[in-house]
């Protein structure tokens, strides 16, 4: 390349530099020119947000000043409207309690009215059916119209009228009640005593009934007491004021106290035997619920069972199939062994599972007798059934039932007629059952040995423990005693929770 030739590329180098310089200028004054458009609108755009601002505000607080002022009206309103209210409560208080007195007053005026006006209808009816003529003139009475003039008005209807045996004893009393009261009536020669005399026997008769119609079950006592009370107020009445006839009295009162009273126990025998029928009824529901779970346990097992030995039956073939085919000697022996020894197992099974239907389908199962030292005493035992496998998950439910010490089991007796067995042992201690009402309850006071006795009498191959072992009973005692110290954190199983474990 040339000299000039490299000078006119250098010219032309420059040139075009300065028009590049020239565009750059003409991009800056452009961006200028926008940027000052962009400050013009952000300028204006502040102003009207700043515009907007100051209006949103005046219109803001104008709204809450508004809202204030209409807050304090409406709280003034409330105000007057609670004061109105309460006005109107204390007015409605002093109505009611002038309505109040109206009412007592009305009551009392009431209650005067009808005095007076049965006081008036009284005298207007003797006014009306009094005779002259008859004055003076006594009134004569056969002795079947003392008889029955000597009776209460009334006769209400009483339950031991409603049993034979009962009527019939009741029927007995009441005849010498009769009789007591003649002979007593024959002592009195004036008329006036004669007839204060059958005055206080028809009120006597009239009291009676009604202590024997409010008698209820567990009420004897205070209704014999109620007896008593009205015999001795009777016995002040009659002889307030005439001491010479209180003995006559006092001895009539006490012959007739002694009759009532007859008849009130045997008023109250008739609620006893209905008790009974309760309780027997509930003792065969309990019964039923029993056996029905007691069934549904040996099922239970009964299935566990069937379900084991088929398990042992399918390990029995399995091995059987190895044995056939195993070569080594002493191995085919080994499976033949514990071939035997599955077969055990299954013979053993089904001989539990024979027992568990003999159990659900018949009457065996086991009479068990028990005591509680530490709950009723060393002469109380209960003697019991179940169907139950294990029996001694029985006693240990008893255990839990609302008892603060377990039971001591004293013998378990298996029977094929467990029911008949149980039925016998209760009727040789029936004479001696703790509750002579709720046959429900098996408990028995008696001692060791006539309940060893009779255990033996009734099944002589049962075992029989005669120990009270009382163990947790004995322990209290000797803390109780300051014998051995009790310490809270030992680990001593409680017997709830373990029962409750065992039934999880």
């Amino acid at each position: 390349m040339s000299f000039f030739s490299k000078v006119k590329g250098f010219f032309q180098l420059d040139d075009s530099i300065d028009k590049a310089r020239k565009l750059i200028a003409d991009y800056n004054r452009q961006l200028a020119d926008k940027q000052a458009i962009v400050d013009e609108v952000k300028a204006k755009a502040s102003a009207e947000c700043e515009g907007m601002r100051l209006t949103a505000k005046q219109q803001a607080d104008s709204i809450i000043e508004e809202a204030k002022k209409r807050e304090t009206s409406i709280v003034n309103e409330i105000e007057l409207l609670e004061s109105q209210r309460n006005a109107q409560e204390k007015i409605v208080a002093e109505l009611k309690e002038q309505a109040l007195e109206l009412e007592k007053k009305h009551d009392a005026e009431s209650k005067k009215y009808l005095r007076l006006r049965a006081a008036y209808s009284s005298i207007q009816y003797a006014v009306k059916n009094y005779d002259i003529s008859d004055a003076g003139v006594p009134i004569e009475y056969s002795t079947e119209d003392l008889d029955s003039l000597l009776s209460p008005t009334v006769e209400l209807h009483f339950h031991s009228q409603d049993l034979r045996e009962l009527r019939k004893r009741a029927n007995e009393v009441r005849k010498q009640i009769m009789a007591v009261q003649k002979t007593y009536e024959s002592r009195y020669t004036t008329k006036t005593a004669k007839a204060m005399y059958q005055f206080m026997t028809l009120a006597l008769g009239a009291e009676l009934q009604n202590i024997l119609y409010n008698l209820r079950y567990d009420k004897l006592d205070k209704n014999l007491l109620l007896l008593k009370s009205m015999i001795l107020k009777f016995e002040k009445i009659a002889t307030e004021g005439n001491q010479q006839i209180a003995p006559t009295i006092h001895k009539f009162l006490l012959q007739m106290e002694s009759l009532f009273e007859q008849l009130v126990k045997i008023e109250y025998e008739y609620y006893v035997q209905q008790e009974r029928i309760k309780e027997e009824q509930r003792a065969l529901r309990e019964q039923m619920r029993q056996e029905a779970a007691e069934r549904r346990e040996l099922e239970r097992q009964q299935k566990q069972i069937e379900k084991e030995a088929s398990k042992y039956t399918t390990e029995i073939e399995s091995l059987k199939i190895q044995a056939e085919v195993e070569q080594d000697e002493a191995k085919a022996e080994a499976l033949r062994v514990r071939i035997e020894e599955l077969k055990g197992m299954v013979s053993g099974l089904n001989e539990k599972r024979d027992q568990i239907v003999n159990l659900a389908n018949g009457k065996a199962g086991y009479v068990y007798v028990i005591s509680n030292l530490g709950s009723f005493g060393d002469n109380v035992f209960k003697v019991g059934m179940t169907r139950r496998l294990e029996p001694q998950e029985r006693v240990d439910e008893l255990s839990n039932a609302s008892v603060p010490f377990a039971f001591d089991v004293h013998s378990f007796i298996f029977s094929d007629d467990a029911v008949g067995l149980e039925a016998a042992l209760h009727d040789e201690l029936n004479d001696k059952r703790v509750n002579k009402i709720n046959l429900r309850k098996e408990f028995f006071r008696t001692t060791i040995d006539e309940i060893e006795q009779l255990v033996y009498q009734h099944q002589p191959s049962a075992s029989f423990n005669r120990t009270m072992l009382a163990e947790q009973y004995r322990q209290t005692q000797a803390v109780e005693q300051n014998l051995i110290s009790f310490n809270p954190d030992a680990d001593v199983t409680d017997q709830d929770d373990s029962d409750e474990a065992e039934e999880e």
